[in-house]
């Protein structure tokens, strides 16, 4: 699954970095009957805005310059070409 993957890298950062640069606030946020938490229109947008600047962030990767969205659609397709075509297939592993 490569939500598992990219999750983390992606969602939980962003999501991180709003909450630290306090670009989201307790009035981004409405409580439901269920005693649930979400994020409302305008706290959705924020997020939204950030996780898109996020996929195009560039980052170097050995000796090319790619961006999130672009590692995971080479990600993707590089386990199709494995289905397909039973070559080998190395998934993503950030390393740091």
């Amino acid at each position: 699954d490569f939500a598992d993957v990219y999750k983390p890298l992606i969602v939980d950062r962003t999501a991180l970095a709003l909450i630290n640069r306090r670009a989201l606030r307790p009035y981004h946020f409405e409580y439901s009957d269920d005693g649930g938490m979400y994020l409302t229109a305008v706290g959705k947008q924020i997020f939204l805005d950030a996780l898109y600047d996020k996929l195009a962030d560039i980052h170097q990767i050995d000796d090319r310059k790619m961006s999130y969205r672009s590692i995971m659609a080479e990600d993707v397709q590089a386990f199709v070409r494995f289905f397909r075509n039973g070559e080998r297939y190395k998934p993503f592993r950030q390393v740091k």
